[in-house]
């Protein structure tokens, strides 16, 4: 259920979603639904998303420490979303995103929970910076300025049904990040 429920959210929203389409989706008893999750299509989608934002650390995480280099693991990183992408013909996007975008002034255990997710995503971002040797202050700024254009290329993408956006992105932050890390002090790196 948990896993037919996070797919039918990231491709179609909260509110198109429903539980029949879940149950049918999971092939699951309806009186199995209310039994594992008596707060209904609500708790069930708190599961669903939280599920989905976990696996989706996993991936951000493992792609961001693939590079020796923090540029090349942000543009590694925009990468792996395009072909995300590409491999579910532009109907899968950000596992939160539509969810959060739709219940955020709504449903607030939704709203908490996307939220959660989000900021796990820029604690990884803020860690892989952190270890690249730009100071805590500045890893904020650049891990919010990369979460949002990653983010808002992954939208643009998936509404314009081709990978360029994030491609521009990916390319972008790549330069401008490897140009900031140039001008840290050497002392301030660290190793990874």
């Amino acid at each position: 259920m948990i896993t037919a429920t996070a797919e039918l959210l990231q491709v179609q929203g909260y509110h198109a979603t429903g539980l029949n389409q879940i149950t049918q989706e999971s092939s699951t008893p309806k009186g199995s639904l209310y039994f594992h999750f008596p707060g209904g299509k609500e708790e069930l989608a708190i599961a669903a998303i939280e599920a989905a934002g976990a696996e989706e650390s996993q991936k951000i995480e493992a792609v961001l420490n693939s590079q020796e280099d923090v540029g090349d693991a942000i543009h590694a990183f925009t990468q792996v979303l395009a072909q995300g992408l590409l491999d579910s013909d532009f109907r899968k996007g950000c596992p939160v995103a539509t969810v959060a975008i739709e219940t955020s002034s709504t449903h607030e255990s939704l709203r908490r929970i996307c939220e959660q997710i989000y900021l796990r995503w820029f604690e990884l971002i803020e860690q892989r910076l952190l270890a690249a040797g730009f100071s805590a202050a500045e890893t904020k700024t650049w891990a919010t300025l990369i979460l949002a254009s990653v983010e808002g290329a992954l939208l643009l993408s998936r509404n314009q049904k081709t990978v360029q956006p994030l491609e521009i992105i990916g390319e972008h932050l790549r330069v401008l990040i490897n140009q900031a890390k140039a001008q840290q002090p050497q002392e301030a790196t660290v190793s990874r």
